[in-house]
Order: structure tokens, then C-alpha cells, then sequence
């Protein structure tokens, strides 16, 4: 029985139709996940830490994997204190104006200070404002992109 996690030779040919480009992009890493659980190397598949996420857009900070490979992180100090960009443009917006984002911290900085607790799920889900009562789950917009679909199919019957 295959696993649901990983990616199967088919469908890595399924993605590369579809994305053409997509092996030399993302396929690195997999190859890089497979060789380790065929090799018994389980804990070599696992995330470690916390990821380094932009000073600017949040994003997770991970490059580009395969021949496009550009695991890099761009960095400006300011003020004693290093920032993080997960490329040039980010990094060019903040050295226009770096006072203005220079109180700024990402979610990771937060966890790390203390800020968010970590320690149970209820914490993190308190900081993010989910709990038992919310209506967590539904998107901002409630969700309108799937009616539109909907809504476009019935027309067309």
C-alpha cells in the first residue's frame, strides 16, 4: 500500500506535465526525502527548528530546489538587529524605509520571545484567535470561490 505522503514516480510525471519545469524545481527535494527513507535515514525526513521566515511578506525563507537550486536568505542589518528577506525586492523595500518596518516581527520572532506559547495547541491557537467558538476554517472572502464554481456549473446545465 503506498503512502499518502509522498510523491510517486507517476505522480512526479503527472506534475511535470502539468508544471512543466516542476522536477528540476521541486523534484530535488524528494529525491533528496526518498534516498533517505530507503536508506532507513527516517529522522533526515523530518523538519527540524522553527523556519526562517521574510521580515517583509512572512514568507517561509526555502529557495528553489533541482538545477534552480537558490537556497539562499538575504540579509540587512539595521539598528544591531539582522532582518531577513526571502529575496532582493523584499530586501529593497525594507532599505527604503527601514524605520518604518524596523519594530516588525515575524511569528517565529514571537514564539522565540515568548510571546505566542508553544507549549500546549491551544496557545498558538489563542495567539492566532481560533478556539472552540470561532468559525475557524472559512476564508475571508466565505469561501466565494467555490459557490463562483458552483454557481458557473449550474449555469451551464
Amino acid at each position: 500500500m503506498e503512502s499518502a505522503a509522498g510523491v510517486s514516480p507517476d505522480e512526479r510525471d503527472w506534475l511535470e506535465r502539468k508544471y512543466p519545469g516542476w522536477n528540476d524545481t521541486y523534484g530535488r527535494y524528494w529525491d533528496v526525502v526518498t534516498e533517505n527513507a530507503r536508506a532507513g535515514r527516517f529522522s533526515a525526513t523530518e523538519g527540524k527548528g522553527m523556519p526562517c521566515l521574510c521580515n517583509m511578506c512572512q514568507h517561509s525563507i526555502t529557495g528553489m530546489g533541482g538545477t534552480r537550486w537558490d537556497a539562499r536568505v538575504y540579509q540587512t542589518t539595521y539598528n544591531e538587529r539582522r532582518f531577513n528577506f526571502c529575496g532582493k525586492v523584499c530586501q529593497w523595500i525594507f532599505e527604503l524605509d527601514p524605520e518604518r518596518y524596523a519594530d516588525s516581527e515575524t511569528l517565529v520572532d514571537r514564539i522565540y520571545s515568548g510571546e505566542i506559547d508553544t507549549s500546549t495547541p491551544e496557545g498558538l491557537l489563542k495567539y492566532m484567535g481560533i478556539g472552540v467558538i470561532s468559525e475557524g476554517g472559512k476564508d475571508a472572502t466565505d469561501f466565494a470561490w467555490a459557490r463562483k464554481g458552483r454557481d458557473l456549473a449550474a449555469a451551464a446545465e
